[in-house]
Parts: C-alpha cells; structure tokens; sequence
C-alpha cells in the first residue's frame, strides 16, 4: 500500500511518499515503459482554444505524414479508433495506458489538451512534452472548486512548461511576460503583436 500518512495498525505492507497522485503517476509511467518519451508529446493548455487547437495541430501533422493520436475534451483518438473522453485530462494510470496504446499501434506523436486540473492533481507528473503550447487564460476556473485566484490559476497552467522541451505561446495575451518567464527552453510565438515570431 502507498501512503502519504501512516495509519495506526495497518497490518499489510506499506511505503509512505510524499504525494500519493505522484507516485501513482511515477509507477503508471514505469509499468508502461515511459510512453511520452516514444513519441513527440504535444500538450496544448489555456482557458480557451485548447480543443480547436488540438484538432488543426493533428490535422496539420496527419497532412504532413506523421501518425498522430488525440486525448482531449471530447474523444480520445487512436489511428482509427475513437473513444469518448470522460474528462480533458485523464487519471495518470488512464492517461499512462492511451500512450502505450498509441506507442504500440505506432503513432508517433500525441497532441494533448492539459487542463488545469490534470496539472494541479498531477495527471500528468511525470509525461515528458516535446512541445507545450499555450492559448490563453481568462476567468473562467476561479471559484471554490477550481482555483482561488488567477495567480493560482496561471501557476497550475505554468506547470506544463517545466515538462517541456520547447514552448509556443500566445504573444496578444496579458500574462505573456510570466508565461515567457516560465519557459525554459527554446520559444516560440504567435499573435496580432509585431513582437510575435
């Protein structure tokens, strides 16, 4: 059993960890054999546009010949097979397992929305992003069951950048200088602006 607290008289073998979501995410990531890093990751977040964007991006690398899957707010894709999602990001052991899935029926890259919340829960501890993109943030996930404030909002959003090798970014948007901040390696942007690439 993993725990994160150790429970009085617990009579089967147990190891206690820091975070219970993360070593779930770890362990689903090794008994896959690390799937994201077999494929080009592409994680897509933002309050608005992750959908759309997603589905042009796979459109886009399909046109130029690669095998793409989809996990995202409306359906997981796999080559031909499509399966209604349950939620934007899934579990990380659910998540771990449509990887492994597109790994074996030789997809090479994966365009994925990342929701706020699969980063906050750490749905996605663990996943190693060629590319992470982001869209824009807007108000929409504040409130007692999402997020306390934008600045707890953008964090969470933030997040991804550190799984990533490379970044796209939305140049127009208020938060671009912490966003750009965040994102160590390799930027690229986009936008009305003239600043944008």
């Amino acid at each position: 059993m993993v725990l994160q607290k150790p429970v009085a008289g617990l009579k089967v073998p147990w190891v206690q960890v820091a975070s219970t979501r993360q070593a779930l995410a770890h362990l689903s990531d090794r008994f896959f054999g690390h799937p994201s890093g077999q494929m080009e990751l592409i994680g897509l977040t933002g309050t608005k546009g992750k959908t759309t964007t997603s589905y042009m991006t796979r459109s886009i690398l399909a046109a130029a010949g690669r095998r793409v899957g989809l996990i995202g707010t409306i359906a997981n894709i796999i080559g031909d097979q499509v399966s209604l999602a349950s939620r934007t990001t899934p579990e990380s052991y659910d998540l771990q397992a449509l990887l492994d899935q597109m790994v074996q029926k030789g997809m090479d890259s994966c365009v994925m929305e990342v929701s706020s919340q699969g980063l906050m829960l750490d749905r996605v501890y663990g996943c190693e992003y060629y590319t992470g993109a982001f869209t824009n943030l807007y108000h929409d996930h504040i409130g007692p069951r999402e997020h306390d404030s934008m600045e707890d909002y953008l964090a969470a959003k933030l997040r991804l950048f550190g799984m990533s090798r490379q970044s796209v970014v939305n140049r127009d948007i208020e938060q671009y200088a912490q966003v750009r901040a965040a994102m160590p390696g390799p930027c690229l942007t986009y936008g009305f602006s003239p600043e944008a690439d």
